[in-house]
């Protein structure tokens, strides 16, 4: 944990465990718990035991060691080896526990690890900490570890545990063997001292001799150099016997370290023999040999023994000083020439060679010399040694078997050297060796060790001691060539065969390559004959780990199966589940291993014997090829190892047909069939018949080389196929083969069949029209991609033919499908704002390496993401010229295909450029558009599109809480850190941000009271530093009582200013706890920039969210209490959970609202990309202008994005004010895009009728969630039926579509644009986002239900609507002040715009299309209802004018201009101007002499009231709104005939007033009908529909029959 110095905390004992610690300071005082503690660390500080004890043996342990170690007297050993007992012993342990004490010396350790070793214990753990203490003069321990270690001792605490002993004796035994040891280490260490003194007066001796050997004396003093570890010392005295024998007699305690007195009787008086003491006599000073005694310190090696002879001053020899010990690992390692008495051999010997020093056989010569054991070359006399050297090197010059032999002086052993050419070598050549030494040497027991170099001859170095090896007869030649022959004779018969059955240059050849590297193993199991085939299979092979087998019939139901290859060793662990799979059984594998070949992969054989079924034919070839094919194909990876392979036998099957089984079981699988893979091998294996035809049919189907009437033969094997499914007796299985037949009938493309340069691909693609498969989920899209490889499986959905979406890397291996729908349903809603429709792909990464570092696992996944790319442009349609042309050897059965576009997404945000080149290669007509967002293209993170965009949202819905977030602070919590594109981002989008605490997947960040500036400027720092975390923040900038934590923490305690900030009383947590409670915070805006769902509903499951990574840290929708949600990620919070959410008061849209600013961006790039293709192709363009001009348009596109977000996050906050009064708008909706079948209510959360029911009689709406849902499904709805309907003939319309582009691109490519293989699809989405951001999800489905319109039609209202009336110039004022007014206000003003377009457009829409165009419409007009306007003073009443003023009074307040402010406040009185207009029109009127006519007759009829009366009539239905909606048409209908015939009627120079009551006149009866039925309207509190319809007939009753 990182924190801030507020929060930090007091670190724990390294190794302890909490019930430990506690048991410590429960039971002792302070100071001796501070020792306890260092005890117990320094015991288990590397314990690696798998099962630790539990605290309280370990307390016990801890307690033993100590009782052990409380009283120790120097120079005493205290050990103890016991089984611990509960019962006895306070605590138990399963092993058995050595516990030493003594003072500090070398050797202790090491020593008893290798008595240990000798008896075969096992150390399960050991431990060996050296202590300073302080003790008393009785041993009492006084201070351990004092501080002050002035006066302290240092004393050595071991304690192993070991293999559990079985009894008392056995302890006992050991703990003996124990003591002899360390008794023996101890007197090697306190010795150390007087041998040394011996050494050096014996090298004295030796100096001041008359026969004085330089060389001698500083091979002693050489010893002395911690060359030689001294392990014990004796003196003899030499005397004659009678018979002229020397004797040797002990003087009585002379012996040092291990070989102090006493001693036994047999040492204390040596009679030698002759030769013994002629040797003894020799003129040479000193003995090198080895001794008899095994040494019990350091090692457990035979002693050397060195031994120095005295002579008197006469000469006589008198004493012999006797030095045992060991070499020391510095004299191994010292160079030669450094080494007295060896050097001097060297220098002889090279002298004497007299070969020039730049000689291969000089430096030969050298080599082998500074080789030689350098034991042996000390105790080797130089003339034997000369003579083993000079045949060693005829050896190496030969590369020839040779055997050396040394008998020792003194008798004690033979010493052989062996060399053998390396690639001869092997374990049991060596043990066979020894066997015949021991036996022709009368050897007792060996030591052996071996030389393996890079050189071509190995050493093999043998020590036979024998009892008298002086009288050892030998033959050196026959003991050579006993070996010879039992290395070599199984060669010479092989050799022999291959001459038989090759030619001679062939056979010469394999035998030069392979015999010697045949393991003795393989040549005494394998004739001569066999290992011939095996040795051609073997040359067969290449150098790239490459295998072959050959298979072959034995009897009835066994084969024998053989495996041979080279490159890495083949584990049968892996190979024979391989061979199970495939329906044999092994009865026994028997491996062989060749050794390397310089410059070559190793090679190995494997003999396999196996039994299979007695009934299957194994005689025909092909068979047997496709068994070994898919052998081998399965071992190196290509297929994966499960039980299809069992089809090869039981179906006559090919691995390719196996292949396509397995991938449709896996694409099965992935659409949650309930059947396993097991139960699925086992159903095709039972039926192998429907199976064969299961892969015939997909030949048929799309093998390109398919002869015949392709259709016909579908048919009849299908039919064939249906009657054999009722056959199958087994439900299940009938079920899974009905499946499968399913699949390859909805398949429409394969790469199967393609090549890559003449060779199978290693993977498989296919596409399917998922709508075929009544099984697979919903929702269902309109296609997909199934890629399967044995390294990686992958699914690419798509909602349409012209689809784009994000391609991830998924870690969901099971349901990876799964997560790829719920991420494509987000996306078919997020694409709303864009020309394609959603799409997604995913895969997994099924071979990902195990412990691999970062860049080895992006490696395999980049190799995975590029056979996944490979899959779905396999079987894409290009795009060449105006023609679109199907991939090579693709039979397709469905409609050309040639888009498709793909993006970045989790896991593969660096992929862009990977996805195009592939593009490229390919020669994909999208070229570098195939993938955004690469080198060339518009970088998401750079731009920070995608927060940008649901910013637009976050400040949309700050605003509606009258917040301007840009200019006031307010506090947040967070999902993510700021390396990450949507989170790093969107924190820096205000400055007035006080980011409360957040959290990712590493770390949990709280700063209770952030200053907004610093905090933002550390943000930044943190966003600018490469691959940053939250670790690198300056903690001191955090407010007290934050901190930074690790979500690896055990727990984390919260200070009282993070508990206040999160508004939880708890003070203790695990990090999960603590990511709930922050999700739970009391703050202004929870921003989610990760990845995960962490909210979901109150009624939904964990399983229900299916993001099982994260169930222990989601909250309910009902905890949160932030007031609103920015959604930057994807699938934050479920659907249901938003609802809930935003029906509780939380302001929040969906993911697919907030974050497509990324897909938004994208899309623009590749439409740019698509139209500049055009110029790149006729050469006015280079790809450098290219990229340069995309560059320059950066921002542009930015804006042009933006304006989707804000104006999406717009109409929401305007639909959901509105929602009440549209609930039955958004049931026609609802009801149009379900029968259209573009919409499932359960899938996307969407309230039934009987809910829409309930919430139109509880004066309530949809939720601004749902709505985004609609709005989205409105969107694609309304873009199709716009294309369908002709969009691109209509030239009206078709003016619109540079404003999709930016004004680079309007400027200098406007002709371009007529051409862009997207025109219509372009169109129509800019179109639908211009009408559904401004007037909703409902506009055009209300428009069609009123007026039987279409879709086209609508828009052509709307867009003259806006034009008649100049909306976009008062959207653009109005918008201005968005921050200056309230949002009430600016509301308001939308909803009186939107109100004015609707009626507007409603009122064109019922006008005949053929009477005049959309720019006749507005020509005739918009100049009159503009004069119209100024006259509105005048034709208003004094109520009217009052609400006018009130609402200009009020907009100017607020800051609004006057002029604006007027406009503003005369929208909601300016709809019956059109009618006026085209009145005064029709008939040639002047307008205003119209326009005071009709508003004269409103106000004398007061209709004002009536239109109330039915404005407030309920719809709880769609037919109480058409009725209500007929009825205020009727009163508009027959105001404008009474205008009309008024103006028929009366005279036309009289004042409208005049001519009102000249028309009274005649309708007198009629007018006072009409207003006792009017009266009684008004006076009624709530008229229903019958009595408002009798008053709306009495009104239409005014005009003459």
């Amino acid at each position: 944990m990182t924190t801030s110095p507020t929060a930090q905390k007091k670190p724990k004992a390294t190794g302890s465990t909490p019930g430990i610690d506690a048991m410590i300071d429960a039971q002792h005082a302070p100071e001796q718990a501070r020792q306890w503690h260092r005890l117990f660390k320094e015991i288990y500080r590397h314990q690696l035991v798998q099962r630790p004890l539990p605290p309280e043996d370990q307390y016990g342990a801890l307690r033993s060691a100590w009782q052990l170690f409380e009283q120790h007297r120097a120079e005493q050993i205290e050990l103890r080896v016991y089984n611990p007992q509960r019962g006895s012993d306070g605590w138990q342990c399963e092993h058995s526990v050595i516990e030493l004490v003594m003072d500090d010396q070398p050797f202790i350790v090491a020593s008893c690890l290798t008595e240990l070793a000798r008896q075969g214990i096992r150390v399960h753990h050991q431990a060996y900490p050296m202590m300073d203490v302080r003790r008393d003069a009785e041993g009492r321990l006084l201070d351990l570890y004092p501080d002050d270690t002035t006066g302290t001792i240092r004393e050595t605490l071991v304690r192993f545990e070991i293999d559990r002993q079985p009894d008392t004796e056995a302890l006992d035994t050991l703990r003996q063997s124990l003591l002899h040891v360390l008794n023996d280490v101890h007197a090697t260490v306190c010795d150390w001292k007087p041998m040394m003194l011996r050494l050096e007066e014996a090298a004295t001796e030796c100096e001041q001799a008359g026969d004085a050997d330089a060389e001698i004396v500083t091979f002693l003093r050489w010893l002395a150099d911690d060359n030689f570890l001294f392990i014990g010392y004796r003196y003899y005295e030499i005397a004659t016997d009678s018979r002229g024998d020397l004797q040797l007699h002990y003087r009585d305690g002379s012996g040092l370290g291990c070989f102090r007195d006493p001693i036994t009787e047999s040492q204390r008086l040596i009679q030698l023999d002759a030769t013994q003491s002629a040797l003894l006599r020799s003129p040479e000073r000193l003995v090198l040999t080895r001794s008899t005694t095994r040494s019990t310190v350091q090692q457990g090696r035979y002693l050397d023994y060195i031994g120095v002879k005295h002579k008197d001053t006469e000469g006589r020899l008198i004493g012999e000083s006797r030095f045992f010990g060991l070499y020391s690992s510095k004299a191994y390692d010292a160079p030669l020439t450094h080494i007295p008495l060896i050097r001097t051999n060297i220098r002889r010997l090279l002298e004497s060679s007299e070969l020039p020093s730049n000689s291969h056989a000089y430096k030969a010569l050298r080599h082998l010399l500074f080789t030689y054991p350098r034991d042996e070359m000390l105790q080797t006399r130089y003339e034997e040694l000369k003579e083993i050297i000079y045949g060693m090197l005829d050896c190496v010059e030969r590369r020839s078997l040779g055997l050396f032999l040394r008998t020792d002086a003194h008798g004690r052993y033979i010493r052989a050297l062996m060399l053998i050419p390396r690639d001869q070598y092997h374990t049991q050549l060596r043990q066979k060796t020894e066997q015949i030494l021991m036996q022709a040497l009368n050897g007792h027991s060996a030591e052996f060790s071996v030389r393996l170099t890079e050189d071509p001859l190995a050493l093999i170095e043998f020590c036979i001691y024998s009892h008298n090896a002086l009288q050892v007869q030998y033959n050196r030649e026959a003991l050579q060539q006993q070996i010879i022959d039992a290395a070599e004779s199984w060669h010479d018969r092989l050799h022999q065969q291959l001459l038989e059955q090759l030619s001679e240059v062939q056979a010469n050849a394999l035998f030069a390559r392979y015999a010697q590297r045949l393991p003795l193993a393989y040549r005494d199991a394998t004739p001569p004959a066999t290992a011939v085939e095996d040795l051609a299979q073997l040359a067969s092979l290449g150098v790239d780990n490459s295998l072959t087998t050959r298979l072959a019939p034995l009897a009835a139901g066994h084969l024998s199966l053989r495996v041979l290859g080279c490159g890495g060793d083949m584990t049968l662990s892996d190979v024979l589940p391989i061979l199970e799979h495939l329906g044999v059984s092994v009865l026994s594998a028997t491996p062989y291993q060749l050794s390397p070949e310089k410059g070559q992969l190793p090679g190995w054989i494997i003999d396999f014997q196996l039994a299979c079924d007695p009934q299957l034919d194994l005689e025909p070839q092909a068979v047997r090829e496709q068994f070994q094919q898919s052998f081998i194909r399965t071992y190196n990876g290509e297929l994966e190892d499960d039980r299809f392979h069992q089809l090869v036998l039981r179906a006559g099957l090919s691995y390719r047909d196996i292949t396509l089984l397995r991938a449709v079981s896996k694409y099965l699988q992935q659409l949650g069939v309930p059947f396993s893979q097991h139960y699925i091998e086992q159903a095709l294996s039972r039926n192998p018949q429907l199976t064969r035809q299961l892969c015939e049919l997909f030949a048929i189907r799309f093998a390109p080389d398919f002869d015949g009437d392709r259709q016909a033969s579908e048919e009849r094997l299908s039919q064939a196929m249906l009657i054999a499914l009722d056959a199958v007796e087994n439900l299940d299985e009938d079920r899974i083969l009905r499946h499968y037949l399913s699949v390859i009938q909805a398949m429409l493309r394969t790469n199967c069949y393609q090549r890559i340069d003449g060779r199978e691909k290693g993977y498989l693609s296919f596409k399917l029209n998922t709508r075929a498969l009544s099984f697979a989920p919903e929702p269902r899209p309109a296609f997909e991609i199934f890629v399967y490889a044995p390294w990686v499986e992958g699914v690419h959905l798509r909602a349409g033919p012209v689809a784009r979406g994000g391609l991830r890397w998924s870690d969901r291996r099971e349901d990876f499908r799964t997560e790829v729908l719920g991420l494509v349903k987000a996306q078919m809603v997020k694409n709303a704002v864009i020309v394609p429709v959603g799409a997604k792909g995913g895969f997994v990464a099924k071979q990902l390496p195990e412990g691999g570092d970062r860049q080895a696992i992006q490696n395999e996944v980049i190799h995975c993401y590029e056979t996944f790319i490979r899959g779905l442009l396999d079987i894409t349609d290009n795009r060449i010229g105006d023609e679109i042309v199907t991939p090579d050897l693709v039979v397709r059965h469905d409609a050309p295909d040639p888009y498709l576009v793909v993006a970045a997404d989790k896991g593969t945000a660096t992929f862009s450029d990977i996805a195009n080149r592939i593009s490229g290669e390919y020669g994909f007509w999208l070229g570098d558009a195939f993938a955004s967002g690469g080198s060339n293209g518009y970088d998401h993170k750079k731009m920070g599109i995608t927060a940008r965009g649901a910013w637009e949202s976050v400040k949309r819905l700050f605003r509606e809480q009258n917040v301007d977030c840009q200019n006031q602070d307010f506090t947040a919590i967070g999902i993510g850190d700021m390396a990450g594109d949507v989170f790093g981002n969107g924190m820096l989008l205000s400055k007035h941000i006080r980011l409360v605490a957040a959290f990712n997947h590493q770390h949990i960040f709280i700063d209770p009271n952030p200053d907004a500036a610093s905090s933002w400027q550390e943000r930044k720092r943190l966003f600018d530093l490469p691959r940053s975390s939250w670790e690198d923040y300056d903690l001191s900038l955090i407010s007290h009582g934050g901190g930074l934590y690790k979500r690896s923490a055990k727990r984390i305690e919260l200070s009282p200013e993070a508990r206040a900030a999160l508004g939880t009383e708890q003070t203790r947590f695990t990090p999960n706890e603590l990511i709930r409670v922050i999700l739970q915070a009391p703050v202004d805006l929870l921003w989610n920039g990760g990845i995960g769902t962490y909210v979901k509903a109150s009624g939904e499951t964990h399983d229900q969210v299916g993001d099982r990574s994260n169930d222990a840290l989601r909250v309910d929708a009902s905890e949160l209490r932030v007031k609103l949600i920015g959604e930057g990620g994807n699938l934050g919070l479920t659907q249901r959970a938003r609802i809930e959410y935003a029906r509780a008061g939380g302001r929040i849209n969906t993911d697919a609202i907030d974050n497509s600013g990324g897909v938004d961006s994208s899309d623009h790039e590749v439409n740019l990309k698509i139209l500049l293709n055009q110029p790149l192709a006729d050469g006015s363009l280079d790809q450098a202008a290219r990229n340069s001009l995309l560059e320059s348009m950066t921002d542009d596109v930015a804006r042009l994005v933006l304006r989707h977000n804000y104006g999406q996050s717009q109409i929401l906050s305007l639909d959901e004010r509105q929602s009440p009064s549209r609930i039955n708008d958004h049931r026609r909706l609802i009801q149009l895009l379900e029968k259209e079948g573009r919409l499932n209510r359960e899938l996307e959360q969407l309230p039934g009728d009987d809910a829409l029911d309930l919430l139109s009689r509880e004066g309530q709406g949809l939720s601004r969630p749902e709505i985004a849902v609609l709005l989205a499904h409105s969107k694609l709805w309304l873009c199709d039926r716009l294309i369908a309907e002709g969009l691109a003939e209509d030239e009206s319309l078709a003016k619109q579509l540079p404003e999709y582009f930016p004004e680079a691109i309007r400027q200098r490519y406007t002709d371009a644009l007529a051409h862009h293989p997207l025109r219509a699809e372009l169109l129509a989405t800019h179109l639908t986002n211009r009408l559904c951001n401004r007037m909703g999800e409902t506009f055009v489905s209300y428009l069609q239900s009123e007026t039987n319109c279409r879709a086209i039609d609508a828009v052509h209202a709307f867009e003259t609507s806006n034009r008649i009336f100049d909306i976009d110039n008062l959207w653009t004022q109005l918008e201005a002040l968005e921050y200056r007014i309230p949002d009430d206000l600016f509301r308001d003003q939308l909803s009186t715009i939107q109100d004015l377009l609707e009626r507007t457009a409603l009122w064109l829409a019922r006008q005949p299309r053929h009477e005049l165009s959309d720019q006749e419409q507005v020509d005739a007009f918009a100049t009159e209802i503009s004069r119209l306007i100024e006259h509105l003073p005048e034709l208003l009443d004094t109520e009217e004018l009052e609400q006018q003023q009130l609402l200009r009074d009020r907009l100017a307040a607020a800051g609004t201009p006057a002029a604006l402010a007027a406009r503003l406040a005369t929208l909601g009185y300016q709809y019956p101007l059109l009618a006026v207009a085209r009145l005064s029109r029709n008939r040639g009127e002047s307008s205003p002499v119209t326009a005071a006519l009709h508003f004269a007759l409103e106000q004398r009829l007061q209709l004002k009231a009536l239109r109330h009366r039915i404005a407030a009539l309920p719809e709880r239905d769609l037919w109480q709104r058409k009725a209500r909606a007929a009825l205020a048409r009727e009163v508009d209908d027959y105001q404008l005939q009474l205008c009309h015939w008024i103006l028929d009627t009366t005279a036309a120079d009289a004042e409208p007033g005049q001519r009102l009551d000249q028309w009274q006149q005649g309708v007198a009866q009629q007018l006072n009908n009409l207003e006792q039925i009017l009266s009684e309207v008004r006076v009624n509190e709530s008229p229903d529909l019958a009595m408002l319809s009798v008053a709306v007939r009495k009104l239409g009753s005014l005009q003459p029959l």
